[in-house]
């Protein structure tokens, strides 16, 4: 197993290895919002797109097709992570078309 890093924006669409486990959010040591995650390491190693939505306490939001993935600090914000699923995403661009 490999634990790897991204950094987290409001809204982040990021390629990760199929499979991965999320591990843990919050504040790298430079203080940028980030994932870490988990994955078996493969010569042809298979990705997936998945998109993560930040959300600041107190800020209304779409909670639907969201998973509650965890919470950091960042100054004086507490900001909550969620994982958009992926089969919404595919559905909504379908219904743009």
């Amino acid at each position: 197993m490999v634990i790897h890093k991204i950094n987290l924006d409001n809204i982040s669409s990021d390629v990760l290895p199929k499979g991965a486990t999320i591990l843990h959010v919050g504040l790298d040591p430079n203080g940028n919002p980030s994932l870490w995650y988990m994955f078996s390491p493969a010569k042809e190693q298979e990705t997936e797109t998945r998109k993560f939505v930040v959300v600041f306490t107190g800020k209304e939001f779409d909670a639907t097709n969201k998973t509650f993935i965890g919470t950091f600090q960042a100054g004086h914000l507490i900001c909550h992570v969620f994982e958009q699923s992926l089969s919404s995403l595919l559905s909504s661009d379908n219904n743009q078309s």
